[in-house]
């Protein structure tokens, strides 16, 4: 590999398999969560021991999105993954244990890795259509499209940079609780959000793009090697 070339791999791990086709809903009732409604494509929860309201929501069933201090061992404010959502309810936060289970279940198949010459995140970002338009535009996402956008940034050498860059456009930017997030986000070993989930975003060019996710195709024209 040439320096300043960091690889990035490509491959169903246990919990990226789960992420893209398990069903956390059971998971969650079997430890007292509630199904209150449903406004596609949110699905809103109601945390064990309350009585009314919601506690959180489940975004596309990919994405469960907590708002409650008392809904432990979630924390008020963070959103998580179905493997984050099965790893902390039922393997202690334990994500390689829990990975050996999804493993045994059938989940995962080996990776692939690409060398990247990274250099000029931005101009690449820019073959993006996701990308471009929160790059042009300083608009205010939500909070799905904004978890997909992190998650298409962080495999990126300067990606906390750009993730911050990009969280500037909000007029609420806080540069610590951006930090927070990133870190939540990467200690869980989150994968790349695919074009077909991405927070509500429609992509123009979906049906002909074939990268699969903003992150694979803002680099695909630079890969070099393929392991």
């Amino acid at each position: 590999e040439s320096p300043g070339r960091p690889p990035i791999t490509i491959g169903d791990r246990p919990g990226d398999a789960f992420n893209e086709h398990g069903d956390i809903r059971a998971i969650l009732e079997s430890h007292g969560w509630e199904a209150v409604y449903s406004n596609p494509p949110y699905e809103y929860w109601r945390r064990p021991g309350k009585e009314r309201g919601v506690s959180a929501s489940l975004i596309d069933t990919t994405v469960f999105h907590v708002f409650t201090t008392n809904g432990a061992p979630f924390e008020d404010g963070h959103s998580y993954t179905p493997f984050s959502v099965l790893t902390l309810l039922e393997h202690g936060g334990d994500f390689q244990a829990a990975a050996r289970y999804l493993s045994k279940q059938g989940y995962g198949t080996p990776p692939a890795t690409f060398t990247v010459d990274l250099e000029g995140s931005i101009s690449a970002m820019r073959k993006c259509d996701f990308f471009r338009r929160h790059l042009d535009s300083a608009v205010d996402i939500t909070e799905p499209e904004w978890i997909a956008m992190i998650l298409n940034l962080l495999p990126l050498k300067n990606g906390n940079n750009l993730i911050h860059e990009m969280a500037k456009r909000d007029r609420q930017y806080d540069p610590a609780k951006t930090s927070r997030q990133i870190q939540h986000l990467r200690q869980s070993g989150y994968r790349p959000a695919n074009c077909r989930n991405l927070g509500g975003f429609i992509c123009p060019r979906l049906a002909e793009c074939r990268a699969g996710n903003p992150l694979y195709l803002a680099v695909l024209s630079q890969i070099t090697n393929v392991v």
